[in-house]
């Protein structure tokens, strides 16, 4: 039977090999779309998350946000179970064949099953073996010490790991909710222009803008650092990072389209207003080819013609605001209505593809334009 001995300790040395290969690119080599194992595992758990609340959308949608709100502990569990059990089950099948010949009981008859196998390799893979079975040949020796090795390592990393993600995912909250208290709760970006720029003084937005596009940045980096990011979906869709960019994408659109270039010339054509749309733009589009299933949705997209008056009516409102705060807006309504159009027009379609995929609905990311909602 030399050849089912050979199969088990390939196999085992391949299930190894490629359990250490996923944790070297999800956690030493961090980059979106790389993972062997774990970005698959994203993926499916939050699939599995999404069809198990599905039914309960239309009759109980607080439920199901419970339920999804569980989807990223869950797969950290799942990726953590993965690592181990691909450590132990590995070198399991490589001690198998050496059972009492390799390694052999210190209490008498050595058992030669499958299971005690997995048992020796389980018992040292957290250097804690009992001494009970202990290796006899070089060999198995070496074996032993890379199963200590690899496992102490592979736990260790893995709970650095976790601790990244939290870190991430702790900055990711805090930036959402600055923009969801930047808006008076309301979700509304020319709220939070309004604020800015209290009666026509925009003296420090220039500032507060950069510095919102570098936190799109950063969050993009965490991101595609940390994929598993995307699958955190809490219950308060305040919390949602696409509402979050939603909102800084408005306020970029309707800073470039809505206020006055001859008032407020030194906001409307300062390199903050760029950053914060180039930033918001990165991050839909890096997000969206790794994570949304079908890739990057069509840019700019086709506007219908409700969709277009929707746009419309969203900007005449946001003017009105801008107005009564005291911010001189654009003379020709008309034709800024249309340039809020055509600008909407780029990162819209991220939006509601991110709705879908992330089980929002659109009332909940864009509260501040009224429209059919298509999310899933």
């Amino acid at each position: 039977m030399g050849w089912a001995r050979w199969l088990a300790e390939l196999g085992g040395a391949a299930l190894v090999l490629l359990t250490l290969a996923d944790v070297f690119q999800t956690v030493l080599y961090a980059r979106s779309g790389w993972g062997v194992i774990s970005q698959k595992l994203d993926r499916w758990v939050w699939i599995t998350f999404r069809a198990f609340s599905r039914p309960l959308a239309r009759r109980r949608p607080r439920t199901r946000d419970v339920i999804l709100s569980f989807a990223g502990p869950t797969l950290l569990v799942v990726v953590a179970a993965t690592w181990v059990a691909g450590l132990v089950i590995g070198f399991g099948l490589m001690f198998w064949p050496q059972m009492g010949t390799g390694i052999q009981s210190t209490r008498g008859v050595t058992p030669t099953g499958f299971v005690t196998a997995v048992y020796v390799s389980g018992d040292n893979l957290t250097t804690v073996g009992s001494g009970d079975l202990v290796p006899t040949t070089r060999l198995t020796r070496l074996l032993v010490t890379a199963n200590s090795v690899l496992g102490i390592s592979v736990i260790t990393l893995m709970l650095t790991y976790f601790v990244q993600i939290y870190n991430a995912l702790l900055h990711r909250n805090t930036l959402a909710l600055c923009v969801h208290h930047a808006t008076g709760a309301t979700g509304d970006a020319a709220e939070m222009l309004a604020g800015f720029g209290a009666a026509g003084e925009f003296a420090n937005t220039r500032a507060e803008l950069s510095q919102l596009g570098t936190e799109l940045l950063h969050q993009f980096e965490s991101h595609h650092f940390y994929p598993a990011l995307v699958c955190f979906r809490f219950r308060e869709p305040f919390y949602g990072l696409s509402r979050a960019t939603t909102i800084l994408l408005d306020a970029a659109t309707l800073i470039r389209t809505a206020i006055d270039d001859r008032s407020h010339g030194a906001l409307t054509q300062c390199g903050a207003v760029t950053k914060l749309w180039g930033s918001g733009m990165h991050l839909l589009r890096g997000l969206s080819d790794v994570f949304l299933p079908g890739g990057m949705p069509d840019e700019p997209a086709p506007v219908g013609p409700a969709t277009a008056e929707c746009w419309r009516q969203r900007y005449r409102s946001a003017a009105a605001r801008l107005r009564a705060a005291g911010v001189h807006t654009a003379a020709d309504e008309q034709a800024g209505a249309n340039a809020y159009v055509e600008l909407r027009r780029q990162w819209d379609p991220f939006v509601v593809a991110f709705a879908r995929y992330m089980a929002h609905s659109l009332a909940e990311l864009d509260p501040a334009c009224e429209r059919p909602d298509t999310a899933d």
